[in-house]
């Protein structure tokens, strides 16, 4: 006898399978959420009450990964329960086939593939964003509780220690919504390879926290200006020198613009076209400006030097500082900036201070280098003149002292005891083309910084500016690889969901005198192939293009394969 109304029976089936999905799914999803909030609950960077809210946002987003497993559990116990029970047997003797007993697995597949590709495309993205926030929103928490367990703070390239950490009120009028106060402090900059290119130590470092925004977007990061009273510290190659005052400014990082994972479909696609819209990219955008910038600022130097024999600078505080040398050459290493020539007869390099009130202070150097330094936040180019075995005259007490002459000295005379470095720092170049220069995109740096390498006008190291351009481009590169990598992996992932499904479905019903578990392990095996195929083809796609395509979905094609070989034997009989 034919079943008249075979709508009756896919109902049932649907109820049963997505109340079984509701259940599976749930217990994976606190799961996953709790093992990801443990580790920021552990750093003390979230606290007991944000811990929860952490938990809720994180659920969301990993249902994409337990979504999948847990409806091919909940289609696989729902079938087998119904074989076992000879339902299946008395449908089909009623005259309903094998493939229409699967319409209600096929339908809900689609759902929770187009449920899971959504997930990935729009809910992730927006939710891990609200995690992130989450965690950086009170970044002195995790400063001073670093700072009172005595380890060292990662701040980017940098480690930073203290010996005490002292809260502060933010000045009125500032933007800053923290500011807090460390002493003791002892900052270090260290390579790729983690090792020691700078360090400076210091009695007091100021700290304010800021919210800001991208040039490109609104991201609400967090910035960290650092500015360390009375330091001394100097690069590895250079020795120590005494700064007045050394600044740094670190942006906490945003794990979601900095990872094409996180970005929707249509953020994919803009960032295609507009690589800076990453972070990473964006930094080392901002770093070729720099480097063009200099080499803009060396030739404008040179030429100056070689014509005057002076240099005229002003500083932060708007005070002149006036550098005679009888020329500007490229340092060895690029890095160290330009060193400024002595005269003729090996006089010294002289460095002129004159203050708003008219008072000259000159330092006279046996050697002297002039640096733009390269700092990723930079909004203008702040040069430094670094002088070596520098004596000084003209100077006021305090700085006599600070240079270890004696106080009662009568500084005009030029008796002045010598130090071993010196510098002079914040000097604003005129004109100064780095704010312009920061406002271009990259394909527009990319393509001045190759005409000043193939001009060969200036006589300054290209070795940096290469290095830079090289850099940025090969990161642009490997960005939109990896763009190309996660949008396919996304699509497999979201049809793999569908097929899994399918194939727990087929499996339950053909495997009906096995165990569930064992069933539900037949079908497991290969979607877990399957989900590590479409893993390692994204890699593939992101080390070598669209030559890793094939092995990104042969994973899904090899699943679907699969399912049509197992329903065929379950029509066969």
């Amino acid at each position: 006898m034919r079943l008249v109304r075979p709508a009756i029976l896919w109902r049932f089936i649907s109820r049963e399978f997505w109340k079984l999905l509701l259940l599976t799914g749930s217990v994976l999803v606190v799961v996953i959420a709790f093992a990801i909030t443990i580790k920021p609950l552990a750093d003390g960077l979230i606290g007991p009450a944000d811990a929860v809210r952490f938990m809720l946002m994180a659920s969301v987003p990993m249902m994409q990964y337990a979504l999948p497993f847990a409806a091919l559990f909940a289609a696989t116990l729902v079938y087998h329960r119904m074989a076992q029970d000879n339902e299946v047997v008395a449908t089909s003797a009623g005259g309903i086939a094998y493939r229409t007993m699967l319409v209600p697995a096929a339908v809900s597949g689609l759902i929770l593939a187009i449920f899971v590709g959504l997930l990935a495309d729009q809910a992730m993205p927006r939710l891990l964003r609200a995690m992130q926030e989450l965690v950086a929103q009170d970044a002195s928490r995790l400063i001073s509780s670093s700072v009172g367990r005595g380890q060292a703070i990662r701040l980017g390239d940098r480690l930073l220690y203290a010996d005490t950490f002292n809260r502060l009120e933010p000045e009125p009028g500032s933007r800053a919504f923290q500011r807090f106060l460390l002493s003791g402090v002892l900052a270090v900059e260290l390579d790729s390879d983690g090792k020691p290119t700078w360090e400076a130590s210091a009695r007091f470092a100021e700290v304010w926290l800021y919210r800001e925004s991208t040039a490109v977007r609104d991201q609400g990061q967090t910035a960290i200006v650092m500015r360390l009273r009375d330091s001394v510290g100097g690069r590895e190659q250079r020795g120590l020198s005494q700064v007045e005052e050394t600044s740094i400014v670190y942006r906490i990082p945003s794990t979601f613009t900095d990872d094409p994972k996180y970005l929707s479909l249509g953020e994919m696609l803009a960032t295609l076209e507009e690589p800076e819209r990453l972070n990473i990219i964006d930094s080392s955008r901002r770093v070729l400006a720099q480097r063009i910038a200099e080499r803009e600022a060396f030739d404008a130097w040179r030429r100056t030097l070689d014509r005057d024999g002076r240099l005229t600078l002003r500083d932060a505080g708007n005070r002149l500082i006036v550098v005679r040398a009888a020329g500007l050459a490229a340092a060895p290493d690029g890095d160290a900036g330009f060193i400024l020539t002595p005269g003729t007869r090996g006089g010294p390099v002289e460095v002129s201070v004159i203050t708003e009130d008219s008072r000259t202070r000159t330092h006279r150097a046996e050697r002297a280098f002039l640096t733009l330094p390269i700092m990723p936040d930079a909004s203008r180019s702040l040069a430094s003149v670094l002088m070596e075995n520098v004596r000084t005259t003209g100077a006021s007490p305090a700085l006599s002292e600070a240079l270890g002459q004696p106080a009662e000295q009568e500084p005009t005379r030029g008796m002045g005891g010598i130090v071993s470095r010196y510098a002079v720092t914040n000097l604003v170049p005129s004109p100064d083309p780095l704010p312009e220069l920061l406002a271009e995109r990259s394909s527009v740096l990319l393509a001045k910084g190759r005409a000043k390498l193939s001009s060969g006008a200036s006589t300054a190291d290209d070795a940096p500016l290469r290095s830079t351009i090289d850099s940025l481009q090969a990161q642009i590169d490997d960005a939109r690889r990896e763009i190309l990598s996660k949008a396919h992996e996304r699509l497999a992932a979201s049809l793999t969901c569908g097929v899994m499904v399918v194939l727990g479905a087929v499996l339950g019903m053909r495997l009906r005198d096995s165990l569930p578990l064992a069933v539900y392990l037949w079908a497991f095996l290969p979607a877990l192939v399957c989900v590590l195929s479409i893993s390692g083809g994204q890699r593939m796609v992101h080390t070598y293009g669209l030559a890793g395509l094939p092995v990104l979905y042969a994973g899904v094609i090899g699943l679907s394969l699969f399912c049509f070989y197992q329903y065929r034997i379950l029509a066969q009989r």
